[in-house]
């Protein structure tokens, strides 16, 4: 049967399972408030970041939202004058400006942020007014520009206002653009029968609406950027701050925008990369202003946290570690006392008692360990050394009377042999029973020799052969290496006389006996096996206890009781070093076998 395997907390000893249990505790609550704090530090350094970002984001807001109202209100008075209306409605023209035009414009236009002004006619005749302070030049026809997707879209306003990135590859209004451009542009229309006289085009250089937020960014590894409706750029400044990046990783997310609001803070994921944005949306022009920031820059300081709990913990765990060897020595003392008792009570130690202290569960344990041993004590003396006294007496008693039924029997043979002549064979049973009586009493001792065993069966044997004549025969083969060994005296007859009283006594054509003996390799193996009327499961089951089962066989008792005896001596004697085996079949026959230490005698003289 194979031993279930144990867990490692099963092999740990008392004194490392409080270590670790208490080494446990402090692990799990340091990590889990260390775990709390960092999430409420983070989550609030969040929400106050979010606020913050969200005051600035409305800032930009507000600022641009006054520049497209600026850019506005400038193209509203051009197109409203009444030189610009004039020029305008002139069915011919030459190439060359008007002075008053041309003052008239300067005088309107003339804006820090107005970087380039453009006042087209609606032919290519002539282009009322130029003018540019960034050193970009030349102008498109606006025949050129009149074919453009872009021209589409400003017609379809009708006098409203459209605002667009200048893009330098398509763009088809400057012919030497020096600096990209966010550009508004309007029909004007006539007054008097709101037709669409002429186009004007305002810009403003990205690199001026930059200027107006870039002071806001608050880390190096900030960004913001403004898109229009279609998710278009219209500027951008901070790390990684490109066009490509931002329509490619999903910055600007419309749809997910659309469904938080108009302005507030989400936590993305983009790239791989963690971002706080925060973002707010136009009510002029529908521009929305996106503020992102690491995440892992604002939680800088949070993640501190971590590593101080980290050092807490494991200074916890150092600080601590003599403390719980303390407390973990005085905790298992007692028990290691007890232990240690226990172990020498194993031994054979019956007055250990322990000393206790302490009236907790310990101190407990140890009042009820000294109870017991006193209790056990008690028994050993009053119960144990009782047993092997009567076992002592009953073998007395047994070798006393032997067998009165035999004894009476032989010497009736005696008394009418004697009667007839003085025969050898009266001569020889007289020795014989002289012999047997003389080595069953064997000076008193309890051990005796195998030779002398052997000798007292074979005395025994011949005293039944004079009794059964020709209905018994036997043989006696015990090896030579065995018949120095010392066994229990009186442990091989009772069988014998088992085998012939109950085994053979009953057949009418008697039968035999056969008695070997040989020693395997630290025992000697005694066999007595007969072929009489062999022995039921009951009969050999009633032979070694004391309580019968099924019929009762009062002869079987009877014999039984001289084996159960030998089996109590035997156990006395080799505790369970030694075995004791039947093996019979109704019928059959029975065979006993007996297996005892083999011990050599070099004192004992027969």
């Amino acid at each position: 049967m194979s031993m279930p395997k144990r867990s490692f907390l099963s092999t740990l000893s008392i004194k490392s399972k409080i270590i670790l249990s208490i080494y446990s505790a402090i692990i799990l609550v340091t990590t889990i408030m260390g775990y709390y704090s960092y999430r409420m530090s983070e989550i609030n350094l969040i929400n106050k970041v979010s606020v913050a970002n969200l005051g600035i984001v409305r800032e930009i807001n507000s600022n641009i939202n006054f520049l497209q109202h600026e850019v506005d209100d400038t193209s509203i008075q051009v197109g409203l004058n009444n030189i610009v209306q004039s020029y305008l409605k002139r069915k011919e023209g030459s190439l060359y400006i008007d002075n008053s035009l041309s003052y008239t414009m300067g005088l309107i236009a003339n804006k820090s942020y107005n970087n380039f002004t453009i006042l087209y006619g609606l032919d290519d005749k002539f282009v009322p007014y130029i003018g540019a302070n960034d050193g970009s030049s030349g102008v498109y026809p606006f025949s050129t520009f009149e074919r453009s997707n872009l021209y589409k879209q400003i017609l379809a306003l009708k006098g409203k206002p459209l605002w667009f990135v200048l893009q330098d590859q398509t763009q088809q209004l400057i012919e030497n653009n020096k600096h990209p451009k966010i550009v508004m542009a309007r029909m004007v229309r006539d007054l008097d029968n709101y037709q669409n006289i002429g186009l004007l085009i305002m810009s403003v250089n990205e690199e001026y609406i930059r200027k107006i937020y870039s002071s806001n960014l608050q880390t190096s590894s900030g960004r913001i950027v403004i898109m229009d409706d279609d998710g278009n750029v219209i500027s951008q400044d901070g790390v990684e701050a490109t066009s490509d990046k931002y329509k490619n990783d999903g910055f600007i997310a419309e749809a997910s925008l659309k469904s938080v609001g108009s302005e507030g803070s989400i936590v993305d994921t983009i790239a791989g990369k963690k971002l706080l944005i925060t973002y707010s949306s136009s009510n002029y022009v529908g521009w929305k202003i996106f503020y992102a920031v690491p995440l892992s820059t604002l939680t800088q300081e949070s993640k501190s946290i971590k590593t101080i709990t980290v050092f807490i913990v494991i200074g916890c765990l150092i600080v601590l570690l003599p403390f719980m060897l303390l407390i973990s020595s005085l905790l298992t003392a007692p028990i290691k006392k007890l232990l240690a008792s226990m172990k020498r009570f194993q031994e054979g130690h019956f007055d250990e008692s322990v000393e206790i202290t302490s009236s907790d569960e310990i101190g407990q344990l140890g009042r009820g360990y000294n109870k017991m041993v006193s209790n056990i004590k008690d028994l050993i003396n009053e119960v144990y050394v009782l047993q092997i006294q009567e076992r002592d007496a009953e073998l007395t008693a047994l070798q006393a009377q032997i067998n009165p039924h035999f004894l009476y029997n032989t010497l009736d043979i005696i008394s009418w042999k004697a009667q007839l002549s003085g025969d050898k064979e009266l001569s020889s049973m007289i020795y014989s029973l002289s012999r047997f009586f003389r080595l069953s009493l064997n000076r008193g001792q309890s051990l005796t020799m195998v030779a002398h065993e052997k000798e007292l069966i074979e005395h025994y044997l011949l005293l039944l052969k004079v009794r059964f004549k020709s209905k018994l025969t036997y043989e006696i083969r015990l090896d030579e290496d065995i018949l120095q060994c010392l066994i229990p005296k009186l442990i091989l007859q009772p069988f014998v006389e088992n085998a012939v009283l109950h085994g053979l006594e009953n057949q009418k054509a008697g039968g035999s006996i056969m008695i070997t003996g040989v020693k395997q390799q630290e025992q000697i193996c005694f066999i007595i096996e007969d072929d009489g009327v062999g022995m039921s499961e009951e009969a050999i089951h009633n032979v070694f206890n004391s309580t019968p089962v099924g019929p009762i066989d009062h002869s079987v008792l009877r014999g039984g009781y001289s084996v159960k005896n030998v089996n109590e001596r035997l156990k006395l004697i080799y505790n369970d070093k030694y075995s004791l085996n039947f093996f019979s079949k109704p019928g059959k026959g029975t065979r006993v076998e007996i297996y005892v230490p083999a011990a050599e005698n070099s004192l004992m003289e027969g």
